[in-house]
């Protein structure tokens, strides 16, 4: 039986990927101008955190530090500029796992704070019971540690949950906490998420609640 459903942030509730790759190249332009970055490498920029990311390009910690702030300096004035919108059918479907009695949840690479924010101005925030940021775990997905945080928090088992997401990480994040896996169609990693078989893949939000009917 479902009581849970957890939910990668970016990609997958909410449709920030243009934006996160934009803020990207803003912050190369400013922090890293000497380093050419291939269209293959700014598609991997989609998932990891932002110290996995621009630790890939300096090992000063400083600069790394300079960097993310510069990024998330976009990242908000995208937000508040109304440019990063809830995917359809994300509202609504929160809304009904709420009515269902299914508990939500939101496991994100991003910071606590930030993901917070961004549900918050997209009307998804009153519908999270909880929020697992990168600043609240040690290892980051594909790590478990961060969904075995959530079931902790949430009460449930392994067996009681899905985990949605757009990355390949977020894939073999669920099979390493051993909770079901869904993958959406409409990821940039689509390729990448298809090699690894999640138990599910949709093209529609709402296919959640089809799926969670028919397990319980």
């Amino acid at each position: 039986m479902i009581k849970a459903v957890l939910f990668d942030l970016d990609g997958t509730l909410i449709d920030s990927a243009e934006v996160i790759l934009k803020c990207f190249s803003s912050v190369f332009d400013e922090i890293f101008p000497n380093v050419q970055v291939s269209e293959e490498e700014r598609l991997e920029f989609l998932g990891p955190t932002l110290v996995h990311t621009f630790g890939r390009y300096t090992k000063d910690s400083k600069l790394v530090e300079k960097a993310i702030k510069s990024y998330v300096h976009c990242s908000i004035e995208e937000h508040d500029n109304d440019n990063i919108k809830a995917f359809p059918n994300a509202v609504e479907l929160l809304k009904t796992l709420k009515l269902l009695d299914i508990k939500v949840g939101v496991v994100t690479s991003k910071q606590s704070s930030a993901a917070a924010y961004g549900l918050k101005i997209n009307g998804l925030l009153d519908f999270v019971d909880i929020l697992v940021g990168s600043d609240n775990v040690e290892n980051h997905k594909p790590d478990p540690e961060a969904l075995l945080k959530a079931l902790k928090m949430l009460e449930v088992n392994n067996k009681e949950v899905l985990y949605v997401g757009d990355h390949e990480n977020d894939i073999l994040a669920a099979r390493n906490a051993n909770v079901l896996s869904v993958g959406v169609s409409y990821s940039y990693r689509l390729k990448h998420i298809k090699q690894l078989n999640p138990d599910y893949i949709i093209s529609d939000l709402l296919e959640i609640i089809n799926i969670v009917k028919s397990i319980n």
